[in-house]
């Protein structure tokens, strides 16, 4: 494996490996702003995962295709997955489970994760499944050289629950601004934890104080990431408050 440290996504954001970020986005076009991602990673050998619906897939193949990326010989050369966001969580995690282990076996540089998560809805059922997985997805990251990019689209969950990938990662992508510490993070292993009612009191209360307004809250945000230090620094302990972050104990 090489000794990489970092990978550069677009908009020329360098992120630290073993990172689990979130992406929002509101445009249809932004959707497929990380495909140089994952064709930047199949090129120097890395293996690269897109979990999404059908019909993102083939949009996404077209894509990398217009990149340069012969997407049938990656897949074929076990490279490039695209697995069935259709299976259940469990199969999912099994499936993920064995990607990590098979860059290990074959020394891949880097495991390259992006993942659609439109599938999302307000049903507890498909929501207790994504926070198991999201948990899962924490651990493989922590133990091989990877980054996991997590896409929501904020038209689909600007209501209630479906609003939870905002508080189940610690570190965010909005625009091109990185959050390296949401300060308004939960832990899915707590998340899972939680009875229903609790989960929606503690997303209801981070929408409350921002007047239910999505967009002030993400712009809120972003002001916390570009006033934070960056992480390991030793000040990082004296991080200001931004206006509009109401404070918030640490994070477990």
């Amino acid at each position: 494996m090489s000794e990489m440290t970092h990978v550069w996504i677009d908009g020329g954001i360098q992120v630290p490996l073993h990172r689990h970020l979130l992406v929002v986005y509101r445009r249809v076009v932004d959707r497929y702003r990380f495909a140089s991602f994952l064709a930047e990673g199949l090129r120097q050998g890395d293996l690269c995962v897109y979990l999404a619906p059908g019909p993102m897939q083939l949009e996404m193949s077209e894509v990398l295709d217009g990149l340069g990326i012969p997407v049938d010989g990656y897949r074929q050369r076990e490279r490039l997955f695209f697995p069935n966001p259709a299976n259940s969580r469990e199969q999912i995690w099994d499936y993920a489970r064995r990607v990590f282990e098979k860059a290990e076996k074959t020394q891949a540089p880097c495991v390259r994760w992006l993942e659609e998560i439109s599938w999302v809805r307000p049903e507890e059922s498909t929501l207790d499944e994504y926070y198991k997985f999201d948990a899962s997805l924490n651990y493989l990251v922590k133990h091989y050289p990877s980054l996991a990019l997590c896409q929501c689209d904020l038209n689909l969950l600007e209501s209630g629950p479906g609003l939870s990938p905002l508080v189940l990662h610690r570190h965010l992508v909005i625009g091109n601004d990185l959050v390296q510490d949401n300060p308004f993070y939960i832990s899915p292993e707590k998340f899972v934890r939680m009875s229903a009612q609790e989960r929606q009191a503690e997303i209801f209360r981070v929408l409350h104080d921002f007047r239910y307004d999505v967009d002030e809250l993400l712009e809120a945000l972003r002001g916390y990431g570009r006033l934070a230090y960056p992480e390991g620094d030793s000040k990082s302990h004296l991080r200001p408050t931004p206006p509009n972050v109401p404070p918030r104990g640490p994070a477990t």
